[in-house]
């Protein structure tokens, strides 16, 4: 059915860098609003979807006078009754008007084509740029050759051409069409640069590096040449498709903006992660990076990628370049994806390609259908997600006979697109995709949905093209519990379901007892719950969706079941349960060093992880875990390992491998290719500490460099001891651990893993979880209500603070300063507390005179509680004693977007709210400005130029430059 286009209107709050408001005056919370992505809107699987590209939008089109032209109805009038057109607008007759047409008559979205991953000019006709490309590949990166053109032309193959008589490659003209006289293009070295740049063997375009050069000629190029871009007059850019149209009197002149609802994206595809000709993964960030700008030049206009699946396939991993296409994801910035081919493709069986499949679909139909589309649906229904669309071909397959597409095949079309999984669908007949045939499969009919969603499985990998067909055996509810990340809190973990009628609901019950008929449920849309941890990695090992509910009382077991709920209210019954006891992370605070002697009689009372049974086999020259005890003061963690005693054993020994992920994040450190639940960052192998280099080799393999020594460790029959200076594991302030115990140290094979479920997917028991922060850690949880945001600190006097800092700063402003004279950037003590209520933190300001929040106040926060993340380079002349995410610098909150040691920041446009009275300033911000940490460290920095004192800092804490900071936990 039709669906028109609901309005959606947006504002830009406007604000300035500095607050300007008289000192008692609380200044307003603003935040500046940025327009979202995500589904398009009104479009479902039941919208009618048109790809055209033909040319026939006018009659009597001899003349080359387009007044005299006469539009062609009977076209126009198909293309009105589609939701989704996608015009080819380099056709020399599509004009401006034929949008205004199919607008004016009720067409939702009118769609322009633009190619952004290829530059299809003339052979040699190349654009100048700034004249460091092409780019060549060199070990691994793209780097300028100066060769005299443009920055974004590529070359990384050797490649030869075949051209017509009497011409050959090197006397080709500059210039001459491409098409025409290049009939052919073979690769003859595989990364082996000719200083030539590389050409597309099958379309023959030109291969880009997208970056900034690239994404500036795609913006500004027009029809009809534009200054700056001599032989770029052919085709529209971005500029040109987006801006208004002109009246109607110039509508047919195609130099003129169209005016389109937004932009179809083709070639999104050439930076795949594939080890063939033609693809170029190296260029994958820059993409990324260019359907970014797209998005944020045209917030209010369309993004539709054609193709890029991979973008959305967990798992997948180039092994080029070792990265995984994933973490590039352009999730964020499109609202459309086309799965083009995804059943039937535009050369069947024997025209190109192999023997197709049972009922003619084609050869990649298989993995299309099990290994890609369950990931592809699971990131669509992301809270940033999109629609899916896909588009068929008949291509004379089962009794289509030119246009007359059998019915056979659109029932097909049907039951596997549009019932299967809601895709938006249109079925072509021939591949020029230049034909309206409205009585056939262009406007399929509308299916009733009555059924529930079903279960799929995303752990399903490549499929060859001549393997068969899969069996499926879907993942169905619930498959994993964990312990959340503080006390009382679950962790729920599911994978995909899907359904004709999106978006999808995840319905999450749970009970003390195996009754899902009393149970409680929790209602999770799609949009709102994120990738199980460790799903991007290895699908096989984890999930597509997971939660954190909390709640839960400590030492109880629960039931948790998932159910999966359509747009229409079918919910699946399934009654698969998993069941958990709640327990706390495990932490041992001591406050006098425990002797390290091999006795573990000090640890009496003292909370020890579950004991391990003896079940490696033998009893002696082994290694079988039997338990571990973690403790820590201020200065080291304390561990202590009982083995199966044997007086044969050698202890400790490089079989004994204790793995922790300081980070919590098995996206960093060592995960086994995600085989794991973990991503270790650091290994005690007996007396040494290893760390996790990822610079070494790509994402998962193996590479620990030695960095410490523990500080002491003993040993006595069966026991191993150990002191590790809290400070060789990046001062964590809670970890994971995992223990493999391994036989090879006796020439045995096999592994004993601690805890034993380490590798199991679907364990509730994968690794341990232990904390430190919580027991050095600041916490001031209240209620919302709690503050009256006054500038006076009379409420704040029941919380903890943060330890005064000294009056270590003299100099003050003059007379002519902003905030008045004789202020400083001085800081003396700052408090935090947090809303259990609203999502909230708070912060007093305390200053040594007046202050004024402004630039000269900032605060740099560590959401991740990881100094390897954000920023960390050198500032204000220390280095930064945290890797700082976010930054609060007066009323502004910034993120971080650089290298790593670059000063790049972007604006998240979210202001705090703020007053300041006397010496006393109050802030307040929502937390989910800034991630939605748990805990966080910062350390505060007043910057006295602002009162005219150029290089005069005060750091809180002073011992800053040594490496202190404050944490806070958020309960």
């Amino acid at each position: 059915m039709k669906t028109k286009l609901k309005a959606i209107i947006s504002s830009l709050l406007s604000r300035s860098k500095f607050g300007l408001l008289a000192a008692t005056t609380m200044a307003v919370t603003t935040s500046g609003i940025q327009a979202a992505r995500g589904p398009m809107a009104g479009i479902d699987a039941n919208s009618k979807f048109i790809v055209y590209y033909g040319d026939d939008y006018y009659l009597n089109t001899g003349s080359s006078d387009p007044s005299t032209w006469t539009l062609n109805y009977t076209t126009l009038n198909e293309l009105i009754l589609f939701d989704v057109v996608v015009l080819q607008p380099n056709q020399p007759h599509c004009t401006p008007e034929v949008v205004n047409y199919l607008k004016a008559n009720g067409v939702d979205y009118v769609l322009g084509y633009i190619s952004i991953g290829e530059d299809f000019q003339p052979y040699k006709d190349y654009f100048a740029g700034d004249g460091t490309g092409p780019v060549k590949l060199e070990n691994g990166v793209l780097v300028p050759t100066n060769g005299g053109i443009a920055s974004f032309y590529v070359d990384v193959d050797s490649q030869t051409l075949s051209v017509v008589a009497p011409y050959d490659e090197d006397t080709l003209p500059v210039g001459s069409d491409v098409i025409s006289s290049i009939t052919g293009i073979t690769t003859t070295a595989r990364f082996t640069p000719d200083g030539k740049p590389d050409l597309n063997p099958i379309f023959k375009g030109y291969m880009v590096n997208p970056d900034l050069a690239w994404r500036t000629l795609l913006n500004d190029m027009r029809i009809g040449g534009t200054t700056g871009m001599p032989n770029r007059t052919l085709k529209a850019g971005f500029a040109q498709l987006a801006g208004a149209r002109p009246i109607a009197s110039l509508q047919r002149d195609r130099t003129e903006n169209f005016g389109f609802d937004g932009f179809f994206l083709d070639t999104i595809d050439t930076s795949g992660p594939f080890d063939q000709e033609g693809w170029y993964p190296w260029t994958i960030q820059e993409m990324t990076e260019t359907v970014k700008y797209i998005s944020d030049n045209y917030p209010t206009k369309t993004v539709y990628a054609n193709r890029g699946g991979f973008y959305y396939q967990a798992g997948l991993k180039s092994n080029l370049t070792n990265e995984y296409p994933i973490d590039y994801t352009i999730r964020p910035y499109v609202n459309a994806f086309l799965f083009e081919s995804y059943m039937y493709d535009s050369g069947p069986y024997p025209t190109e390609g192999q023997a197709e499949k049972t009922n003619g679909e084609s050869e990649f139909f298989y993995d299309n259908k099990y290994n890609q589309m369950p990931k592809i649906l699971a990131e669509a229904n992301r809270e940033d997600g999109f629609t899916v669309f896909t588009l068929e071909y008949a291509e004379e397959r089962l009794g289509t006979v030119g246009s007359n597409i059998s019915t056979a095949l659109i029932n097909l079309v049907v039951d596997e697109d549009i019932k299967g999984f809601g895709a938006t669908t249109s079925l072509a007949a021939f591949r020029d995709l230049n034909t309206v045939d409205l009585g056939l499969p262009n406007v399929l009919p509308v299916a009733a949905d009555t059924q529930a969603p079903t279960w799929n499985n995303t752990s399903i990998g490549f499929i060859s093209t001549t393997a068969p067909e899969p069996t499926l055996t879907p993942r169905t509810g619930v498959q994993e519990l964990a312990q959340g990340p503080h006390s009382g809190e679950v962790i729920v973990r599911w994978d995909v379901a899907q359904d004709q009628t999106n978006p999808i609901t995840y319905n999450v019950y749970w009970n003390t007892t195996n009754n899902i008929a009393t149970a409680t449920k929790v209602a999770i849309p799609a949009a709102s719950s994120g990738p199980a941890e460790g799903y991007n990695l290895n699908t096989g090992s984890h999930y597509a969706n997971e939660t954190i509910l909390s709640g839960f009382t400590p030492g109880n077991s629960y039931y948790f079941w998932v159910r999966a709920e359509d747009a229409l209210a079918n919910e699946d019954t399934n009654i698969v349960a998993k069941s958990i006891v709640v327990s706390n992370p495990y932490k041992n605070t001591v406050s006098s060093p425990l002797t390290i002697d091999g006795d573990l009689a000090d640890w009496a009372g003292l909370q020890a992880f579950p004991s391990d049974s003896a079940d490696v086999a033998g009893t002696s020259l082994q290694n079988d875990i039997l338990g571990m005890r973690f403790a820590h003061d201020t200065t080291n963690l304390y561990i202590g390992l009982e083995w199966e005693a044997d007086a044969s054993n050698t202890l400790p020994n490089w079989g004994q491998n204790l793995y922790l992920d300081t980070d919590n994040d098995i996206r960093t450190g060592f995960s086994d290719f995600g085989q794991w639940a973990i991503g270790a960052d650091y290994l005690i192998q007996g007396a040494a500490i290893f760390s996790w280099d990822p610079t070494l080799n790509g994402t998962g393999n193996w590479v620990f460099t030695g960095v410490f020594a523990t500080s002491s460790i003993n040993t006595t029959t069966g026991v191993v001891e150990l002191a590790v200076n809290l400070a060789n594991l990046g001062n964590a302030t809670s970890f994971r651990v995992m223990l493999a115990a391994s036989a090879a140290f006796y020439g045995g094979s096999g592994t004993d893993y601690y805890p034993d479920t380490a590798l199991t997917g679907g364990s509730s028991e994968r690794y341990f979880t232990y904390e430190i922060f919580n027991s050095l850690a600041i916490t001031n949880p209240v209620l919302n209500s709690f503050f009256t945001v006054d500038g006076l600190l009379t409420e704040w006097s029941s919380l903890t603070s943060y330890t005064t800092d000294p009056d270590d700063i003299s100099v003050v402003s003059g007379a002519g300063n902003i905030s008045g004279p004789g202020n400083q950037a001085d800081w003396r003590k700052i408090t935090v507390a947090h809303t259990t209520d609203s999502g909230q933190i708070y912060m007093a300001y305390e200053n040594d005179t007046s202050i004024y929040i402004s630039w000269g106040f900032q605060i740099f926060l560590d959401t991740d509680l990881d100094a390897g993340t954000g920023f960390s380079g050198a500032f204000g002349g220390i280095n930064m004693p945290i890797g700082a995410d976010y930054l609060i610098e007066g009323i502004n909150v910034y993120e971080y977007n650089g290298t790593g040691t670059d000063f790049t920041w972007t604006d998240t446009g979210n202001d705090v709210g703020r007053i300041w009275v006397g010496n006393v300033g109050e802030v307040f911000f929502f937390n989910s400005w800034i991630g939605n940490p748990s805990a966080f460290r910062f350390f505060c920095f007043g910057n006295n130029e602002f009162y005219d004192h150029p290089g005069v800092y005060d750091f809180y804490p002073d011992e800053a430059a040594s490496g202190k900071s404050f944490l806070y936990e958020v309960q």
